[in-house]
């Protein structure tokens, strides 16, 4: 297996996940109180144990397509939005982000954020940790574009599409097995970021083609 920093060295473009590789948007307790705001659409509506209790905003978002009318689906959305925005107008950058811009510029290679969160919450982080002008592609969840957000491989294909790049020629920089997933159902070459050791084991076993520590800030 090669090291991630010739995986890295080999790209001609690096894709990169928004939440993990380059901000901690939602740390404990911030995740669970996103959740919240993204149930509150759905007050009176009978749900699941898993998306009631649930800390992930996305998977309640995900319910909510799937299982709620159009109206509700988008308050939904609008909700994770806001929260979304929120929270980048305030967190921190992830060890590792400089250190992928940083290289990325070395390589001189393109950037790509590929990631659930919506574009503008994105937009809002890179903005204001003066990372938007390194970025040449977004591509981000829309309200259009929930059924087609990570594991599906559509938001990784609409970036490497829009580098002009072939996929295969790129690497994936994500921190979940859905990330691996997408990458591997998009034929996309994959970095995992382990914030734990039962993460790098799921992110190992999923076929990240190597992993490193999410807190790795020189690699």
């Amino acid at each position: 297996m090669m090291s991630a920093i010739d995986l890295l060295s080999r790209a001609r473009a690096f894709l990169l996940d928004f939440d993990g590789p380059i901000a901690a948007l939602m740390p404990s307790p911030a995740n669970e109180l996103a959740a919240r705001e993204a149930r509150r659409p759905l007050m009176g509506v009978d749900l699941p144990l898993e998306i009631e209790s649930a800390s992930d905003h996305l998977a309640v978002l995900r319910w909510a397509r799937l299982n709620a009318d159009d109206a509700t689906s988008l308050a939904v959305e609008a909700a994770c939005t806001e929260v979304e925005i929120d929270a980048a107008g305030k967190c921190d950058p992830s060890p590792t982000g400089a250190r992928l811009f940083e290289l990325a510029s070395e390589l001189d290679i393109p950037i790509a954020v590929v990631s659930n969160n919506s574009t503008l919450s994105v937009h809002v982080f890179l903005d204001r940790v003066g990372w938007l002008d390194q970025v040449d592609v977004l591509a981000c969840r829309t309200p259009e574009t929930v059924d087609l957000i990570k594991p599906s491989p559509h938001l990784l294909r609409i970036a490497a599409d829009a580098l002009r790049i072939p996929i295969e020629d790129t690497v994936f920089v994500g921190d979940s097995v859905s990330d691996v997933i997408a990458s591997k159902a998009a034929g996309c070459p994959v970095l995992g970021l382990a914030k734990n050791e039962r993460r790098r084991m799921e992110l190992v076993g999923g076929g990240a083609d190597q992993v490193i520590s999410l807190n790795a800030a020189a690699f």
